[in-house]
């Protein structure tokens, strides 16, 4: 089950994708991400960009998910009831044979309570772009929002006054 890959204070959250918008359908799971939102000129007054969320887990592509690393499990007497618990602390790792999804139209992601309504709210609002981190980059970074004024291509008859 995916619910033995998800964190420990994190949630599985899907959200919708297409190719382009998904490292040209090349994301699999286990990859690394930031999450970009695009919002339009009625909501946000001008087109505008933000990296809403850096170094997110890939948990899975499509139904393709991680595999679960087998659990280690370690064992206790309960004197008084004299039972055996159990405590599993399972895992997820790359597929062992991931293949790219190009056809994939959903990405699940692993993400706090709070960026999974931001997420929600964002793909409710605007449109979602994935950028892929490089391997071992678990750096963020101060990326101020964009919008077409700060990229030079606003019409002098549409900039704001």
């Amino acid at each position: 089950s995916l619910s033995f890959v998800v964190p420990p204070g994190k949630r599985g959250v899907s959200i919708t994708i297409s190719e382009p918008s998904a490292i040209g359908g090349m994301l699999i799971a286990g990859d690394r991400i930031d999450v970009i939102a695009l919002f339009d000129k009625e909501l946000a007054g001008t087109e505008k960009a933000v990296t809403a969320l850096q170094n997110i887990e890939v948990l899975a592509v499509a139904q393709a998910a991680q595999e679960v690393v087998p659990p280690a499990v370690s064992a206790t007497a309960t004197p008084a009831a004299g039972a055996v618990t159990a405590s599993v602390d399972a895992r997820g790792v790359r597929p062992t044979e991931a293949k790219a999804q190009p056809q994939a139209r959903t990405v699940t992601l692993a993400l706090t309570p709070a960026e999974a309504a931001l997420m929600a709210l964002a793909e409710q609002h605007g449109k979602l772009w994935l950028s892929l981190r490089a391997y071992e980059d678990d750096r963020t970074v101060d990326v101020p929002h964009v919008d077409l004024l700060s990229l030079g291509v606003l019409p002098a008859d549409r900039r704001p006054r």
